[in-house]
């Protein structure tokens, strides 16, 4: 997903200073909550969902889909929180300094694409079996909240998790050298292995 996994269709975020003035930012959770990695269980930190917003994705949900995630001791070094947000991102999710956040889901569930991200994510939605239709340069996708939860474990969070995977393995620690190209690939990687024991443990 481009930038930090920017919802289509919204207007991003004013930057400043080359900063992303957002509401939420990983520093945020860091100085808020506990989330040094290393701790016996990986603490998920639950906001209530702006206006207009819902969770479609529970704490048991996650909990539940990184057991399932292959080598997740390895991917998972240096995450110290998990954050279901509120929706006050302009994000579908997002990833900081050992935070991944996935954020609540617009409450009209369906979502209307632009062309360039539509035709990213084509194979995803083919996948999930969710319906869609072109109407000039946008596409119409009708999620419902099933086929939008599993959009956020199987797409979203694997993502960010590619990204926080490769930030690990810099040196520093600070910077993720792969981009956009390599989360991408190591979140569809990862969801092609996950997907017959996804479907098995959600019933998909």
């Amino acid at each position: 997903m481009r930038g930090k996994s920017w919802r289509p269709g919204r207007k991003t975020p004013k930057v400043k200073n080359g900063t992303v003035q957002k509401k939420h930012r990983w520093d945020y959770y860091v100085k808020e909550y506990d989330v040094s990695p290393g701790q016996a269980e990986l603490p998920i930190i639950w906001e209530p969902a702006i206006r207009r917003h819902r969770h479609l994705v529970t704490e048991r949900d996650l909990r539940s889909f990184i057991t399932i995630i292959p080598e997740w001791k390895r991917y998972s070094q240096g995450l110290g929180g998990l954050v279901l947000g509120d929706g006050d991102d302009d994000a579908q999710g997002w990833h900081g300094d050992g935070v991944i956040c996935i954020n609540a889901w617009s409450s009209d569930i369906q979502e209307s694409w632009g062309e360039e991200f539509f035709k990213e994510h084509q194979d995803i939605l083919d996948r999930l079996l969710v319906p869609y239709e072109q109407d000039g340069d946008e596409y119409y996708c009708a999620f419902t909240p099933k086929t939008a939860s599993a959009f956020l474990l199987t797409h979203v969070f694997l993502h960010e998790l590619g990204h926080h995977y490769d930030r690990m393995q810099t040196k520093a620690k600070e910077h993720c050298p792969g981009g956009e190209d390599f989360a991408e690939n190591f979140g569809n990687e990862l969801a092609d292995r996950v997907w017959p024991e996804f479907c098995r443990l959600f019933r998909f």
